[in-house]
């Protein structure tokens, strides 16, 4: 009999919607079969060699099983195919991810792996996501052999099937911490870091988490180890000394082993401990810590024996006991008889061991200061608009805060009105006629519950309006002129502390004081002149500018020098003839003459005769105007020298005429000459006809020289050398050109032949 063969594909036990399963019924031999298919031993209505499922839900899942038949009126079967079971999981499967250790915290340089998978199905891939980013990694493990801090993150997996790639859900997820190993730290269990022979000591190991880890213990290096004295707890988290002694004193530190993992901390920092041999000084401490109390304030001491416990205490005034064995000594309300020296001692309430004295506290009660109010801006009658500032003052004054008070209300701050930090200086930005009044001030402790008295009044007047500015000038003249002296006078008659401003055309001047003196002006001090006032220092009032003064300054006039004596007296006089004049000047002046820079004692005169008797020495003579008026002297002139001007002028003159007159002569002996000469030439003069040939006959003539090289004879050249001479012309020997042949020649007329004045060619032909 044929055997049926059921397959699967893929070959998955379980099944999850989305999912398809295709199963094939296979005969070895023969053809022509038909398909029976069954489903929890039901048929199914398909006859095809193969069934494919896609379940949606858990209706799907069953036994499969299929057999063969061929033929109709009597069909053959076959044996059934084995059984195939599949499960339908109505949901999406989620993978379950484990850590090894199983710890959110894992500490640098320690193996941690995770796996992820998904049970009671098969044929899963996986992939792995850290803080929501996919791994390049599919396997089922994920492994870090050595944690580093970028290995902390949010770790989570999927599963993906190999042949469907059907993907599953994302897993939890697990949240790894990478972290450093961390130190431990050694801790004292009792209060007290110094301890005193005999005494317990117990220290402690400590670390987060620390009761997965054990300890070892070192003292300045070496390990220690139960013995005499010494003991621990059941994981050396605590160390125990029983009885301290000089052996016990150290530096101890502790390392942490990690129970069941491979992780061991570095050494702690470490803890001295120290074992005095003397007795302890309680530190006694008072509130408020003040020297000075003040009536009914409360005052408090404490003692105190730090870094140890267990103490009783016993207290003193001025060297007596007070009956009191707690630490600390309330005084609630302070008075006089409070007044004195306190010091305190400590005694253990079990061992009875008591320490030093503390050192002394002085405490002096004394009377609540009244404060009293200060002007800080010198003067107490400001104008509309200026700053005023007032202080409240009191011994030990930076420890109290104030409030202020005017005519009895309480002063607040304001559009005007301000404080500084603790109400120690009141400060009013622009005074009006509202801020008029009587100002006190109260002062309250700022650490303390104290308050003072209301201080005693100052009044502050403020004024309806500003000050005015009055300029005055002395002399009054607006037009002055160069080397003229001026005095501004800048008054103001109400109130004191004033600082005078002056300007020029707007400008500042430096220049102190109420007075403006400009001594020997020049022309750049001509301007618009005005001062204004202001007073204070950091808070600065100013008044309005006064009135302008316009100021001109012209240059003085300057006298000169004008000498009289002309030329044409030289011979005739032996003085000189000086004038004194102002140019550009319309009015009238007297002139005052000066020698050699010093006044000549002559009346004032706008001329000035130097003569030999007089001045022998001939000196340097300047002059000055003098008048009477605004404009009461010029400028002195330049200086003007006489020293032997008649007789540079005379030498001059003589000088001069020899000139002219040797030029009169050369010019009249050029002439005679001149005529003279003329004359000797007409006479040696020969006939036209002998003196010039023809060129062509000149060419064809074989006599002597030419009649022209004849009549110009040696003494006819020394003779008109000579002539030339005395008529001052200088003349150089030189050969005559010699004479070229003309292509063509031009002819002239006697008259034009005589008009050459004698010429050595012929133009004839």
């Amino acid at each position: 009999m044929p055997k049926v063969t059921l397959t699967q594909d893929p070959d998955y036990k379980v099944i999850f919607p989305g999912e398809s399963v295709v199963f094939s019924c296979h005969i070895n031999n023969s053809y022509g079969w038909e398909y029976i298919w069954l489903k929890d031993m039901n048929s199914l209505p398909h006859t095809d060699k193969r069934l494919s499922i896609s379940p949606r839900d858990s209706s799907d899942q069953g036994s499969y099983e299929c057999q063969a038949k061929r033929g109709t009126g009597h069909p053959f079967y076959t044996d059934k195919s084995r059984t195939v079971n599949i499960k339908v999981e109505e949901n999406k499967p989620q993978p379950l991810m484990t850590q090894q250790p199983d710890v959110e915290k894992v500490y640098i340089g320690e193996p941690v792996s995770f796996k992820c998978e998904i049970k009671d199905s098969a044929g899963w891939e996986y992939v792995w996501f850290k803080d929501g980013k996919e791994l390049p990694l599919n396997t089922n493990v994920l492994d870090i052999p050595h944690a580093s801090l970028s290995d902390s993150g949010t770790y989570e997996c999927k599963g993906i099937r190999n042949k469907t790639k059907y993907d599953s859900k994302n897993s939890h997820r697990r949240q790894v911490l990478i972290s450093g190993i961390p130190n431990p730290e050694v801790k004292k269990r009792m209060p007290w870091s110094d301890v005193f022979p005999t005494e317990n000591v117990i220290l402690s190991c400590e670390m987060n988490s620390s009761s997965d880890w054990t300890y070892t213990w070192y003292k300045d290096g070496q390990e220690v180890h139960t013995g005499l004295g010494v003991s621990f707890d059941s994981n050396k988290a605590t160390l125990f000394i029983s009885s301290a002694a000089a052996t016990s004193r150290g530096e101890y530190k502790c390392t942490g082993h990690l129970i069941n993992r491979s992780v061991s901390t570095g050494s702690s920092s470490g803890f001295n401990l120290e074992v005095y041999e003397n007795k302890p000084q309680p530190l006694m401490t008072q509130q408020p810590d003040v020297e000075k109390v003040y009536i009914g304030e409360p005052v408090s001491f404490k003692c105190e024996i730090k870094d140890s416990a267990g103490w009783e205490y016993v207290w003193f005034k001025d060297g007596k006991e007070l009956p009191l064995n707690t630490n600390v000594l309330d005084i609630p309300h302070a008075s006089l008889s409070d007044s004195g020296t306190y010091e305190c001692k400590g005694i253990r309430n079990k061992t009875k061991y008591d320490s030093k004295n503390s050192h002394r506290r002085q405490v002096l009660i004394s009377e609540i200061p009244s404060p009293k109010v200060e002007n800080i801006t010198q003067w107490l009658h400001v104008f509309p608009t200026e700053s005023l500032r007032l202080s409240c003052e009191m011994d030990g004054s930076s420890d109290w805060m104030f409030s202020w008070h005017k005519d009895g209300q309480e002063v607040h701050a304001g559009q005007d009105v301000s404080f500084d930090k603790d109400a120690t200086v009141l400060s009013i930005n622009s005074a009006s006629a509202s801020h008029r009044g009587r100002y006190s001030c109260s002062g309250k402790h700022k650490q303390r519950t104290v308050s003072s008295n209301v201080s005693s009044g100052i009044q502050l007047d403020v004024y309806d309006t500003k000050p005015r500015v009055q300029l005055s000038q002395s002399p009054e003249h607006t037009l002055m002129h160069t080397e003229d002296s001026v005095t501004f006078l800048c008054h103001i008659n109400i109130s004191t502390g004033w600082e005078f401003l002056w300007f020029k055309d707007d400008r500042p001047l430096t220049v102190p004081g109420n007075n403006l003196t400009l001594s020997s002006m020049s022309v750049k001090n001509t301007g618009l002149y005005k001062c204004q006032t202001r007073r204070g220092t950091s808070l600065i009032f100013s008044s309005d500018p006064s009135p302008t003064i316009y100021l001109t300054v012209e240059e003085r006039p300057k006298a000169k020098v004008i000498l009289l004596t002309g030329w044409s007296q030289v011979f005739s006089t032996d003085s000189l003839q000086l004038s004194c004049r102002l140019q550009n000047s319309q009015e009238r002046w007297n002139y005052t003459w000066y020698r050699d820079g010093q006044k000549l004692e002559n009346p004032p005169s706008p001329t000035y005769r130097v003569t030999p008797q007089d001045d022998p020495e001939q000196s340097q003579y300047s002059c000055q105007g003098i008048r009477n008026g605004t404009l009461s002297y010029s400028r002195i002139s330049d200086r003007f020298w006489t020293k032997n001007l008649l007789l540079k002028r005379r030498l001059l003159l003589s000088i001069a005429g020899c000139i002219v007159f040797g030029i009169c002569m050369i010019c009249i002996g050029s002439i005679v000459l001149r005529m003279c000469r003329k004359k000797a030439q007409e006479d040696y003069k020969p006939e036209e006809a002998d003196l010039f040939l023809r060129m062509d006959a000149l060419k064809d003539s074989d006599d002597g020289p030419p009649l022209l090289v004849q009549y110009v004879t040696e003494s006819a050249l020394n003779s008109l050398s000579k002539e030339e001479g005395e008529n001052g012309t200088v003349i150089s020997e030189s050969p005559l050109p010699p004479v070229q042949e003309e292509p063509a020649t031009t002819t002239e007329s006697p008259e034009a032949m005589q008009n050459n004045n004698s010429g050595l060619i012929s133009f004839k032909q």
